[in-house]
């Protein structure tokens, strides 16, 4: 049987967010160990609802998305992650751009640009309703959000001291967190967690030849991509650690990349 650990608001470690007038709200993590990684599912999830939606256009299909869409949007809401929302966003504005520019007809009921309008009508529903807490998470009012602003800084911190001591080999991918240990060996265990920046964390783990090999690879097929999408997941890259650090992480970048290939050849 599948076992989903529990994860109680007022337990120290889970994730929530502290408001002032509202008490402490836990962010919906799913099945992941948390809303970062849940908001990135989701926000793969949501640009392959649209873009199978696009490739089959089926009309009598068109409640269907809807309500995946829907269902999709509001769990995305729920993680309070602005790594996903932003990188959401981005998206969202980047294909009603790009569907705008391709209407040809005064009479096309264009089902993308409803399906995305009404995407961003429930994400503004749900920011009215919860203002308080979606103004505390974008705030530095309390306790909770100012750690993790601090713990953020204090990583790339961390990150730079680690790197002039192993600038052209790195630590090794996977053990940058033992390289922190070595560095501040005096700290609680929980403190030690990979620097929330990828392009970073590459740089950190594999030195500047690692990386560069690394970059040559990426640079081979990134052209295969359209721009707005890689705009996107270098947006998630550069606010969280686990699309490089963990299983989860790596399995949501295959499975991404891997899905727009197949869309850009299909295109092509």
């Amino acid at each position: 049987r599948v076992e989903i650990t529990e994860l109680p608001v007022w337990q120290a470690g889970s994730s929530v967010i502290s408001t002032l007038d509202w008490g402490r709200w836990l962010r919906a993590s799913g099945p992941f160990p948390h809303p970062n990684i849940f908001g990135g599912y989701l926000v793969a999830s949501l640009i392959f609802t649209l873009l199978l939606w696009e490739k089959s256009k089926n009309k009598k299909l068109f409640t269907l998305y809807s309500l995946l869409f829907t269902l999709q949007i509001t769990a995305l809401f729920a993680t309070f992650s602005r790594s996903a929302w932003l990188a959401f966003g981005v998206f969202i504005i980047t294909y009603i751009i790009y569907n705008l520019s391709f209407i040809k007809k005064p009479n096309n009921k264009n089902y993308e640009l409803r399906i995305t309008s009404y995407g961003l009508l429930i994400m503004t529903i749900l920011s009215i309703i919860f203002f308080p807490i979606v103004q505390t998470r974008f705030s530095q009012e309390t306790v909770n959000e100012i750690i993790s602003t601090d713990e953020r800084l204090d990583g790339y911190s961390e990150a730079g001291k680690i790197f002039k001591q192993n600038i052209f080999f790195g630590v090794g991918a996977g053990n940058y967190t033992a390289a922190a240990y070595r560095l501040n060996p005096n700290l609680p265990g929980w403190t030690y967690q990979p620097v929330h920046n990828v392009p970073l964390l590459i740089l950190t783990e594999l030195g500047i030849i690692g990386s560069a090999l690394l970059i040559g690879v990426f640079i081979s097929f990134i052209r295969l991509i359209p721009r707005h999408f890689y705009i996107i997941y270098g947006l998630l890259l550069l606010f969280y650690h686990y699309l490089f650090s963990g299983y989860t992480g790596l399995m949501l970048s295959a499975v991404f990349l891997s899905g727009l290939f197949r869309i850009s050849a299909d295109n092509a």
